[in-house]
């Protein structure tokens, strides 16, 4: 399954906003699923790009050259 959530916070905040989302999710989940330990990326290192890992130019090299794989 993929979801993705945008929060919006002062730039100074991202790290402690994003470590906060991050368990929140995962408690959120263990709520109703205990045995499962679900896997939630927070990109707090290029937070200009939604992109998980921070390729913000992943799609326009796709739609460049179809076969490029996104990251």
């Amino acid at each position: 399954m993929h979801d993705a959530v945008v929060i919006e916070c002062a730039l100074d905040e991202v790290e402690a906003v994003g470590t906060e989302a991050r368990q929140i999710m995962i408690d959120a989940v263990r709520k109703y699923y205990p045995v499962l330990w679900p896997r939630v990326d927070i990109n707090a290192t290029a937070p200009h790009c939604w992109n998980k890992d921070g390729h913000s130019d992943s799609l326009d090299r796709f739609l460049d050259d179809p076969s490029y794989k996104l990251q």
